[in-house]
């Protein structure tokens, strides 16, 4: 079984590529899903950042204000540090587990994607056999980021608050290039499939 980790910076398409790797058979854990299950109320991992945040960062309802919490966090990247800190944690257990399962379930063919922003600053880069590393340019992602809904600021503290694209892939064994069309990147990504799946 290969564990293949996909990451990349907010914009470049990284959630885009796993989805078509998953169309073209391959089992997919995506990190940002994983995160929103750790942080429920009265879980462990929402009651710490409750702790460290304060209750403005809560709803109505109780549930995390998801837009709250990162205007405090993509501007502050001391701030951004301690969150990881909590739920790192959380979301890594909670993919280890799904890891083994697959391990125990799978054959050896089975190619199982890990979608996460940060693997190449964790430990999840021990957990990959294979990284790809979706680069885009600032310009292309921020176009994407606005369009998706983003205000202009938001948008562009995300993207500060993230290690150079440059930076991640010294760490990649495969990479691919996303300014283009969704044509031109389907293409790219079955050309991979075939490296990755041996078919």
């Amino acid at each position: 079984m290969l564990i293949f980790g996909v990451t990349g910076n907010i914009g470049s398409g990284k959630s885009t590529i796993s989805k078509m790797l998953s169309d073209l058979g391959a089992f997919t854990i995506d990190a940002d899903v994983i995160a929103l299950t750790v942080v429920i109320p009265n879980s462990q991992t929402f009651a710490q950042v409750v702790n460290e945040f304060g209750l403005s960062i809560l709803q109505d309802d109780g549930t995390l204000d998801r837009k709250s919490l990162a205007s405090i966090v993509f501007t502050d990247p001391r701030k951004l540090a301690i969150l990881n800190e909590i739920v790192h944690p959380a979301i890594m257990g909670s993919i280890k587990l799904m890891v083994e399962k697959y391990r125990k379930t799978l054959s050896d063919e089975a190619v199982v994607v890990i979608d996460a922003p940060l693997i190449v600053e964790t430990e999840f880069l021990s957990l990959v056999d294979s990284l790809l590393v979706v680069a885009a340019d600032e310009n292309v992602r921020l176009k994407r980021l606005l369009k998706k809904g983003y205000s202009r600021e938001d948008a562009l503290a995300r993207m500060k608050s993230q290690t150079p694209s440059d930076v991640l892939v010294t760490h990649a064994d495969y990479i691919i290039n996303n300014n283009g069309t969704l044509e031109e990147l389907k293409e790219k990504v079955d050309e991979l499939w075939e490296k990755i799946s041996g078919e």
